[in-house]
């Protein structure tokens, strides 16, 4: 599947891999311009998600914002799911290596599955380590490569392989989003 889809961070072409049909979808290149997009994560502040166990989160992003508002409406495209998307949440979320250490079983905790019809990340870091994708039960790791989208059903376990970096400009850094259609 190809089309165009235009919005305040330029004009997308959307090519669809799904590696299991309804299951696992991965977009590389998934915006035009993901220098903004990455820009605007990092000027954000984050606060603890669960007591700082799982990483760091923005705050719920906004339709009042321009940056924010192209970036829903980019993740949101009914043309990616093939159906309306009714709810979106979406958040910036960083994940330092430090926080591998904060809990014994992190590598056990943070397995997970997600309340939401669909979850999924946009990696935003340039030149990311190896082994610091998403692994997704019965799917094997999905390589974290910048500027890619990967979404997968809620109900799927999945998680963080391993985590990087020290602080926001160096870290794993995603655009995360849980979607209700």
């Amino acid at each position: 599947m190809k089309s165009m889809v235009t919005g305040k961070i330029g004009i997308f072409t959307i090519g669809k891999m799904v590696l299991s049909k309804n299951q696992i979808t991965i977009i590389d290149n998934f915006f035009d311009d993901v220098k903004i997009v990455r820009d605007h994560a990092v000027s954000l502040d984050y606060t603890p998600f669960r007591k700082g166990t799982c990483g760091y989160r923005s705050h719920r992003y906004s339709m009042d914002n321009d940056i924010e508002r192209s970036i829903i409406e980019k993740v949101c495209d009914s043309k990616i799911y093939d159906k309306e998307v009714k709810e979106c949440k979406l958040y910036s979320h960083i994940s330092p290596e430090h926080v591998m250490s904060m809990r014994e079983d992190f590598h056990t905790f943070k397995m997970h599955k997600d309340n939401y019809h669909r979850a999924g990340v946009i990696y935003i870091t340039p030149e990311p380590p190896p082994n610091s994708g998403t692994c997704i039960n019965g799917h094997g790791c999905i390589e974290n490569n910048f500027n890619r989208y990967l979404s997968y059903p809620g109900s799927i376990v999945h998680g963080p392989n391993i985590l990087f970096g020290q602080n926001k400009e160096d870290c794993r850094m995603t655009i995360t989003f849980f979607l209700y259609f």
